[in-house]
């Protein structure tokens, strides 16, 4: 993997979100195909898919992000670099609060 950059996919969802049936290994052959040697695995409401993908990584050189989409009271936030869950439904005040606390990104 080059060091010096990434080449990344910022936003990936697996089996675990519901509009999505891509495996693990799956996606991570994909981006070997593709050059992407980053990606961050942002699910629905949900970070098991991410670590998934992430223990798989190992065998691929490829950077994982655990991340999140979290549905709030007033619409989506996504968490990047999340060590654990974020509840839905909470107002987006209360949901970046709670990402910021992992010393996660908000975007």
């Amino acid at each position: 993997m080059n060091e010096r950059y990434w080449h990344c996919d910022l936003h990936i969802h697996t089996q675990f979100s519901k509009d999505s049936l891509m495996e693990p290994n799956l996606i991570l052959k994909t981006a070997v195909k593709r050059g992407i040697n980053c990606l961050a695995i942002t699910d629905h409401n949900e970070i098991e898919g991410a670590y998934r993908v992430k223990l798989y990584s190992k065998n691929y050189n490829i950077r994982v992000i655990v991340g999140e989409e979290i549905k709030t009271s007033e619409g989506e936030i996504i968490g990047y670099f999340l060590n654990k869950k974020v509840p839905q439904g909470l107002s987006p005040e209360e949901t970046v609060a709670k990402i910021k606390k992992q010393g996660a990104l908000v975007a």
